[in-house]
């Protein structure tokens, strides 16, 4: 399972539509507001690609995607992202 998380839900569901072709979800969790994907082609690469686009047509500079529930920070400018242990 691949988690992405939104700013709110506006953009959760842009996202969302940005990842239809993987059957994405937009959840809300209390305040918080995430996208769910199912991974099991193992695309998470090709998944951050798409999140780059959403978080410049957003103007956003990163946010937090979680693969297989390692925490990861997904950065507009590729050359910054880290992997975060949880």
């Amino acid at each position: 399972m691949i988690q992405i998380d939104a700013p709110d839900v506006r953009n959760a569901f842009r996202l969302e539509r940005r990842l239809r072709h993987l059957h994405a979800m937009a959840v809300g969790r209390g305040p918080r507001w995430v996208v769910e994907l199912q991974d099991p082609e193992h695309r998470a690469d090709e998944i951050a690609a798409g999140v780059r686009q959403w978080l410049r047509e957003i103007e956003l500079n990163a946010t937090t995607m979680r693969v297989h529930g390692v925490a990861r920070v997904v950065r507009v400018d590729t050359t910054n992202e880290e992997c975060l242990d949880r």
